[in-house]
């Protein structure tokens, strides 16, 4: 996984938050998985069997109870008596989220605790959020810190999220798996939320966009293209008269959950958020990470005039046309949301060897021998953690895996059509049409954001 950030030490001006949080994190956690544990000993109990001691188990039943309940931790700063209080939100939903998605209790506070956390400037995020940014030593765990009004509002639709995320288990939603409030007379109160890395994978990336179907200010300047770090946006990926090169099948599945995961978006009243795309370039060795995209005759704006002007009509539960029942079911159509109280032990959403198989191409080179991670739940995710692009061989007529390897994921959605935003949207279209904005309400955006995947992804 590429390194990012400047490694957080005792010296650091984040050091007392980073133990604050490490130390918090730890404590919950550990109660979250003992009480999963002691729901299955209390179970084997009653069967008669013996209890399993099993990391993977998921609670019975997930209820508003385990939404609203807090956890409240006090502890002490090292070699002072001043004390960190630390709350940790609904932590039973998040551990089952976790387990859902293939992280285990373990692994997870390995993560956490082994080795150092480190800090991640705004150029490398590409935020304008002012946010602060921390991400753990292994590269698997982004945090972010939040406004109060976002942590309010997460909260208030995390039981929706939950059961999206349940129901679609090749959901391209960025997966969050804690929420966390942090008090200390040095940093004040502090909301925290740890989301998986979208780039989950120890391949390099060597580019990275941000797009999210608009037009004004979504082209990187001069000096940032020569930076390494730079993440483009929508207008320099035209200009590269790039696209993602899929296929015909495994393109309409992607374009089918993206449009499900913009109508849960649209359900729950946010915009502004983006697909943050991360291209593997195989077969290139020995170069830096996150390099500049490739140069080439430059693609006019107008082509966002060109995108459908109607889409069909799929709502969170309906079935995806097209597709057969067993794709349909694998991208998360039928069915709606899903229920608090789990049907089975298993995902609501399991995917078959079969349907696994129609979203593959045939492998080539270090792809043949790649086994998928515990966390490559989805069927989006069997390349080293992404999709390997699609192409035709010529001799036989048979589709293999392409040059690059793309990396997918829907990230910035809790940001709801405010009155900052209502306004923001009026006094910039009085120099521009408002399709061209970023900030546009929520159905708007939805409708033009999936219209602009429809566009680049072949």
């Amino acid at each position: 996984r590429s390194a990012m950030g400047v490694v957080v030490n005792e010296n650091s001006k984040s050091w007392l938050f980073c133990y604050a949080t490490t130390t918090g994190i730890t404590l919950t956690a550990e109660k979250a998985r003992d009480e999963a544990l002691n729901e299955q000993d209390a179970s084997a109990e009653r069967t008669g069997r013996q209890p399993a001691g099993d990391l993977s188990y998921r609670k019975s039943v997930i209820d508003e109870k385990c939404f609203a309940f807090t956890w409240k931790e006090k502890f002490e700063e090292p070699n002072k008596n001043t004390r960190i209080k630390f709350k940790d939100y609904a932590a039973e939903v998040f551990r089952d989220l976790r387990v859902l998605y293939g992280v285990h209790d373990h692994d997870y506070l390995s993560s956490i605790n082994d080795g150092e956390l480190s800090e991640i400037s705004t150029e490398e995020t590409g935020s304008k959020s002012g946010q602060k940014f921390l991400i753990t030593s292994d590269g698997r765990y982004f945090m972010k810190t939040l406004t109060k009004a976002e942590a309010k509002f997460f909260r208030s639709v995390l039981p929706q999220y939950y059961r999206h995320m349940e129901a679609c288990r090749n959901t391209l939603l960025c997966r969050f798996f804690g929420l966390h409030r942090l008090k200390h007379a040095t940093f004040g109160k502090l909301y925290l939320i740890i989301m998986s890395n979208i780039f989950d994978t120890d391949r390099l990336i060597h580019t990275r966009y941000d797009l999210k179907g608009s037009k004004v200010g979504r082209q990187v300047s001069e000096f940032e293209k020569n930076q390494a770090t730079t993440i483009y946006k929508d207008l320099d990926f035209l200009d590269t008269q790039h696209s993602i090169v899929l296929g015909p099948v495994r393109g309409q599945a992607v374009l089918e959950q993206i449009k499900s995961d913009c109508d849960f978006l649209q359900s729950i009243g946010v915009m502004d958020y983006s697909l943050l795309l991360g291209i593997h370039q195989r077969g290139v060795g020995g170069q830096v990470a996150h390099t500049s995209p490739p140069t080439s005759a430059p693609t006019s704006p107008a082509a966002f005039s060109q995108l459908p002007k109607i889409l069909p009509s799929l709502s969170p539960g309906a079935s995806f046309k097209g597709l057969s029942p067993e794709l349909n079911t694998a991208a998360g159509g039928g069915g709606g949301y899903g229920d608090a109280r789990r049907r089975s032990q298993s995902p609501s959403r399991v995917m078959g060897d079969s349907v696994r198989k129609r979203l593959m191409v045939q492998r080539t080179g270090s792809l043949i021998a790649v086994q998928p991670d515990a966390t490559h739940v989805s069927d989006l995710q069997q390349d080293d953690g992404g999709m390997c692009s699609a192409k035709l061989q010529a001799s036989n007529g048979q589709t293999v895996a392409g040059d690059e390897i793309y990396f997918l994921g829907i990230v910035d959605f809790l940001q709801t059509y405010n009155t900052r935003k209502f306004l923001e949207t009026n006094f910039k279209s009085l120099r521009y049409t408002r399709n061209e904005l970023s900030a546009v309400p929520p159905k708007a955006y939805a409708l033009r954001f999936h219209q602009f995947m429809n566009q680049i992804i072949e």
